[in-house]
């Protein structure tokens, strides 16, 4: 019992279960606070879909979305604040320039319009805002005609450099975050790579069940072979990254490690998985470690042959 009150979520079901029967024991006027504020603390009760997050990691798209938005807060802030003070300045050069527009009595045009969206400054901020990220179009037709024709610079300047050149700026920001979680986190590097190995799996499985036409199990150097002379299969192997330019040659590296001159499904697999793509940091790394060690055997041999001739010159 002592193990149920140490978990967190089993105390917040306790307390918001015993509001509830604080409430309909004494009734809602009998509470010292207001009844909403419990009904309220009820709904705390639905931050337990916080534990959704561990099911959303086998669901890698849906997951990379929620870790880019966390792992961009600090891209959003900083994009927040850049783009509020460039357009809470804005806003103020706005207000300040058509102040003499609103003061003057002989100006001609729709003055109330005009003031919706430049009358104050969280009028003008919001109206940045909406030329920015919404339409730009009707705030623009609104000021050409009770105002001035100039206004229609401004608004092409403001679409083209913030409207365009900052929101595009701030949008490759969080496209570059998105990228760096997807290619950081651990969860999806693990969910992409182990897709990827069923997937080349499958693939193999249909290639070794075409070959294996007889149903045994197993299949030999020429029915591999014979099954790589045809161009399609060429191509299609060759898109998986294997090169069956010289497919014998191809067999004998993949039961190189092997006891028999067949192969099964599985064997075939791993064999194709060891041998596909390009050539990679460690396999180069083995090869020059090989080759050092032959260098190595071949520099004593010869000094093994360098002492046995001498020896023998001396014996002449």
């Amino acid at each position: 019992a002592h193990h149920f009150f140490k978990d967190m979520w089993n105390l917040m079901d306790f307390a918001v279960v015993a509001v509830w029967y604080l409430e309909t024991l004494t009734g809602s006027d009998n509470l010292p606070i207001h009844p909403m504020m419990l009904r309220l603390f009820r709904l705390v009760k639905l931050s337990r879909v916080v534990r959704l997050v561990r099911i959303l990691e086998k669901y890698d798209a849906l997951y990379l979305m929620i870790a880019s938005i966390w792992g961009s807060v600090a891209a959003l802030a900083w994009s927040t604040i850049l783009l509020l003070v460039v357009q809470m300045m804005l806003a103020l050069f706005m207000t300040t320039i058509l102040e003499a527009y609103f003061l003057n009595e002989n100006w001609s045009g729709d003055k109330m319009e005009v003031y919706r969206y430049y009358g104050t400054f969280s009028r003008s901020l919001l109206t940045m805002f909406e030329i920015t990220l919404a339409n730009f179009i009707p705030v623009t037709r609104s000021m050409i005609s009770n105002v001035s024709q100039v206004y229609f610079v401004f608004a092409m300047l403001h679409k083209f450099f913030i409207g365009l050149a900052v929101v595009l700026v701030i949008t490759g920001v969080f496209i570059q975050e998105t990228m760096k979680v997807a290619q950081t986190d651990n969860n999806i590097m693990l969910q992409q790579r182990e897709r990827s190995n069923k997937l080349h799996t499958r693939k193999i499985k249909a290639l070794f069940e075409l070959i294996d036409a007889d149903g045994s199990g197993q299949i030999s150097s020429e029915d591999f072979t014979q099954i790589c002379q045809d161009e399609s299969m060429k191509m299609w192997l060759s898109a998986l990254g294997l090169d069956v330019s010289d497919a014998g040659g191809v067999f004998d590296l993949i039961c190189e490690q092997l006891d028999g001159e067949t192969l099964s499904a599985k064997e075939l697999v791993n064999g194709v998985s060891r041998l596909k793509g390009p050539a990679r940091n460690i396999d180069m790394a083995l090869l020059r470690s090989e080759n050092m060690e032959i260098l190595k055997r071949v520099n004593q041999l010869q000094a093994t042959l360098n002492e046995i001739g001498e020896s023998i010159e001396i014996d002449f």
